[in-house]
């Protein structure tokens, strides 16, 4: 994770903002779709006007900027696991 956050991106439980419509938050969810886009969820930190929290909003995550890391340290939240090139790692005896 120490590498994501040296080339700017964005984890779970930091604050971020939408540059296009200005939104901040706490990183609160992220979803990869089918064709790979990924989107990240953000979760107001303050209610609104009538006292309750406000819905998570959903944005793409290259628009989404890191304002600082680690606000909130997520608990049992399931890390992406790094991507698979496929075949047997180098130096290790297939079968």
């Amino acid at each position: 994770m120490a590498r994501l956050k040296q080339m700017g991106l964005v984890d779970l439980g930091d604050r971020a903002k939408d540059v296009i419509s200005g939104f901040c938050g706490i990183v609160v969810g992220r979803t990869t779709w089918l064709y790979g886009c990924s989107r990240l969820g953000l979760q107001a930190e303050k209610p609104g006007t009538d006292g309750k929290l406000q819905t998570t909003e959903w944005f793409d995550e290259g628009q989404v900027r890191l304002m600082k890391a680690r606000v909130i340290e997520p608990i049992g939240a399931i890390q992406p696991k790094p991507m698979l090139t496929g075949g047997p790692p180098r130096g290790e005896e297939t079968k």
